[in-house]
């Protein structure tokens, strides 16, 4: 009888902890998306300054293919929602969360009237702004980058990851023609594969401390770091 009581408490305690560690789990995954609800409130309310409602959203996988030898290929999904800004029909604004943990990682503004392209990135409060952008070659295709029809679009392709920014917002670069065994490089920012700036010069400083026009041999790829 002694040996069955020991094994009923022993039992029943059992129960109550896993009870207890699954409550746990659930609360703080609650926590984890009330928090991260609360700063996609807060900054809306300081980036816009009046009321502003968010739209549904629209998942994209990036794909990271961490070895091209046997293609192996990880998946990450994002989240991206509409934001509609004060009495606006259109959404204006983009919300990009990493979806299995719910962290506000990204925030896009496209302001169709001054044609400016504002870019946040959450973590690191980095901001970027893209000017003149009814002049790129893909606004107008892109119904002025509204980027939910981009991923709608049934010839969008997922966006390969290579570095740590999120959906692939990246500098690519590109290169002139061949002359005395180099050539110049340029650079342009892209998201979602579309061009959001310019192309211009890449600029780096050499072994002088000159701030020169970056080249590489003719078949070289240019590498910043």
């Amino acid at each position: 009888m002694k040996h069955l009581k020991l094994a009923l408490f022993s039992f029943i305690a059992l129960f109550v902890s896993a009870c207890i560690l699954v409550s746990c789990s659930n609360d703080s995954d609650t926590t984890n998306s009330e928090t991260s609800g609360k700063n996609v409130e807060t900054f809306l309310k300081s980036f816009y300054k009046q009321n502003s409602e968010l739209g549904n959203p629209k998942e994209i996988k990036s794909r990271n293919e961490t070895n091209t030898l046997n293609r192996t290929v990880e998946m990450q999904s994002y989240l991206i929602t509409e934001v509609f800004v004060g009495d606006d029909t259109r959404a204006r604004g983009y919300i990009i969360t990493e979806k299995s943990s719910n962290d506000f990682v990204f925030f896009l503004d496209v302001n169709r009237l001054s044609y400016k392209l504002t870019a946040v990135k959450i973590e690191t409060n980095e901001t970027k702004h893209f000017n003149e952008i009814n002049e790129l070659e893909k606004y107008l295709s892109t119904d002025e980058f509204d980027f939910i029809k981009v991923i709608e679009d049934p010839e969008f392709e997922d966006p390969v990851v290579t570095d740590p920014e999120p959906v692939a917002l990246r500098i690519r670069y590109s290169y002139g023609s061949c002359v005395n065994g180099v050539r110049g490089v340029y650079q342009a920012s892209y998201f979602l594969g579309i061009r959001l700036s310019k192309v211009t010069a890449t600029m780096e400083t050499n072994e002088n401390g000159n701030y020169v026009h970056a080249t590489v041999g003719c078949n070289e790829e240019y590498n910043p770091n």
